[in-house]
């Protein structure tokens, strides 16, 4: 029952387009917040990258910069082999080297450790001999238990190159530097080589055993992603890219080493980043879920004050159908300038007007009442008026006796009067007969003039078409004329242009062959003579098919002459025809014209007969007219009259039955 009220349906309906509303705009925020944060991340790691990139190769610098100094120590020291070593030890245990190691320009060298080798054909030696500072990429050992890396820097004295100077690093102090790069939960860093080879992780695992994750992504197809990332960073690209490892998606931002040919990136798990906003979510759920309440309440409070007004003006319509018009609408709910106010309004009105009505129509069912025994007693009267019609009816009866004896006579006469109208009618109907072959022929001679009239349109479209072909023939004509006459210029100037050819050539000997220029503007020249020539061939075919055109026009206007020839005589012949059907006609008409006479001479007779009727006629005519008007009249009278008492009668009744209805 609930559910049938106007105020549950409004509760219902808006509280939905309500809960809509606030998800639509709960969801459109949550949108917008995550596109903004993947926009903002986009920008942050590739430049987190930079920094960390540009942190590393100062850390590296650092690094060459200190074995720079000890290189120029070490030449200072070059000619005392054991003073030189024992200063790279001391170096060497001061800034946390494996070992270091002098070597001469033949790539002989003596590490602090006592070792010795020949390096020359090593990548970091011959940088570094021809005057580079250099880091060679991280090397693992054959048990994959540690890494090293080498730095070399060129020993100098003044400008000369007199040696190299090698240090031996731990190759996991990369990962180290790595390790501090760090951000969030996730946030992490690694670093690859231009192998795409893992040089430090966070995982020492991965560059120990020189993780390269585009070998693998060719073995692993859910490596793809960080595959296509990894070609970017070895090509030296600084960005950004979405892959997914290990079953997650993250972000990289990664930016290249330029020095070393190596790359950086910092990675951010996507789930992370997306966890900043589920506070967000949290707190659209909650404004969502109160504005919501806050709208139902709202709406409950609105659809219940509508619901009592149009209850209150139902109950209203409830008494009224009952037929109760005391019950007074109350004024407060006429004041309102809504749709239910304007019905209370139209109600009240409603009201008022149909209860003034029922009254009026009250009184005057009484005075109807009253009159309907009057009716009675006028059908009475009437019905008496009818008796006094059968005396004239029977006077009426004596003249048509007297007319009766006197139609005998007339009778007969017109026996004889039928005989002669058959033979009128027989003539007739031949002259029917011939008329409507004079009509056939009439209208044969009408298709014909038809046809003679199309033939002369179809000489006269020949004749027009023939003058087009005419015009046509002499525009082709003036065309001729025209390329004629550019090729009589073009002729001349080909001449010309020969003559001053040969002039000059004889003028100028061996030097004659620069006038190619000349020869060639006769070749143009030739070759437009021959496309005008190709041109009048045209216009010769067009004038000739012309030609041909105009010879079968007429021809066929030839025939068409022919035709209206055949048309002609052939109406000729249908007018010969008609005068001699209307030459059978004529003695028809003339026995016809004897037959009017004979008929005209016993025509006295008749006329004496029927003016006797006549009279009498005029006398029945004359009572039968007041018997009959008289008669229907009264009749008419009598039973519209009683029908009329009848029905009003009973409307009467029901019509005070009706009103007793109604409370006014």
């Amino acid at each position: 029952m609930f559910m049938k009220t106007i105020k549950a349906k409004l509760i219902i309906l808006i509280s939905i387009l309500l809960l809509f509303v606030s998800s639509g705009f709960g969801i459109i925020s949550y949108i917008n917040a995550s596109n903004a944060l993947v926009s903002n991340i986009t920008k942050t790691l590739p430049e987190i990258a930079i920094q960390a990139s540009n942190t590393i190769q100062a850390n590296l610098d650092n690094q060459l910069n200190s074995l720079e100094v000890t290189a120029k120590i070490a030449s200072l020291n070059n000619d005392e082999p054991d003073k030189l070593m024992e200063i790279l030890k001391a170096e060497a245990k001061r800034n946390g080297s494996i070992k270091m190691g002098y070597a001469d320009l033949n790539g002989n060298i003596t590490y602090t450790t006592g070792e010795k080798a020949n390096i020359k054909d090593t990548t970091y030696f011959k940088k570094s001999v021809s005057g580079e500072n250099f880091i060679d990429d991280p090397v693992v050992n054959e048990g994959k238990t540690a890494m090293t890396m080498v730095y070399s820097v060129p020993i100098k004295n003044d400008a000369s190159i007199i040696g190299v100077l090698v240090s031996v690093r731990d190759g996991m102090e990369l990962s180290e530097m790595i390790k501090k790069i760090s951000f969030g939960k996730t946030g992490s860093a690694y670093m690859i080589n231009s192998q795409s080879n893992s040089i430090a992780y966070k995982d020492p695992s991965m560059p120990l055993n020189q993780y390269n994750s585009i070998k693998e992504g060719e073995k692993d197809p859910d490596l793809a992603g960080i595959a296509d990332m990894q070609k970017r960073m070895i090509a030296g690209e600084t960005g950004l890219s979405l892959y997914t490892f290990g079953g997650k998606e993250s972000y990289g931002g990664f930016a290249p080493i330029e020095k070393e040919k190596w790359s950086v990136v910092v990675i951010l798990e996507k789930s992370e980043l997306l966890s900043e906003l589920d506070s967000l979510k949290f707190s659209i759920t909650i404004t969502s879920i109160l504005f919501l309440i806050i709208g139902i309440l709202v709406i409950y409070i609105i659809s219940n004050r509508l619901s009592a007004r149009i209850k209150y003006t139902s109950n209203s319509l409830n008494i009224l159908a009952t037929g109760n018009f005391t019950n007074k609408i109350d004024r407060k709910y006429l004041y309102f300038k809504d749709e239910i106010g304007d019905m209370a309004n139209s109600m009240d009105t409603m009201q008022s007007s149909i209860g003034a009505m029922i009254k009026i129509s009250n009184d005057n069912s009484i005075i109807i009442d009253e009159n309907s025994s009057n009716l009675s007693t006028i059908s009475q009267n009437m019905l008496s008026s009818s008796n006094n019609v059968s005396g004239s009816i029977q006077e009426v009866a004596i003249g048509i006796n007297s007319q009766a004896n006197n139609l005998v006579e007339i009778t007969t006469i017109l026996n004889t009067f039928s005989s002669k109208l058959e033979d009128i009618v027989m003539n007739i109907k031949d002259i029917d007969k011939n008329t409507i072959t004079m009509n056939d022929l009439a209208n044969s001679s009408s298709s014909s003039m038809k046809l003679l009239m199309d033939a002369v349109n179809s000489i006269s479209l020949s004749f027009k078409t023939l003058s087009n072909k005419i015009f046509t023939f002499n525009s082709n004509v003036k065309e001729i004329n025209n390329i004629v006459q550019i090729i009589n210029s073009i002729a001349d100037q080909t001449n010309l242009l020969a003559l001053n050819a040969s002039i000059e050539a004889a003028n100028a000997g061996e030097a004659g062959k620069g006038f190619g220029v000349v020869a060639n503007e006769v070749q143009v020249l030739a070759e437009q003579t021959k496309s005008s020539s190709q041109n009048i061939s045209k216009l010769i075919s067009d004038i000739s098919n012309d030609t041909d055109i105009i010879t079968k026009d007429t021809n066929n206007m030839n025939a068409n002459l022919n035709n209206q020839v055949n048309i002609i005589n052939e109406t000729i012949s249908s007018f010969e025809n008609i005068l001699d059907v209307i030459k059978t006609i004529i003695p028809k008409v003339q026995a016809a014209n004897m037959s009017a006479i004979e008929i005209n001479s016993e025509k006295t007779d008749i006329l004496d007969k029927i003016e006797t009727t006549s009279a009498i006629a005029e006398e029945i005519s004359a009572s039968a007219e007041e018997i009959s008007a008289s008669t229907d009249e009264m009749h008419n009278l009598s039973n519209d009259v009683a029908s009329t008492a009848a029905t009003l009668n009973n409307m009467t009744k029901k019509l005070i039955n009706e009103q007793s209805k109604f409370t006014v």
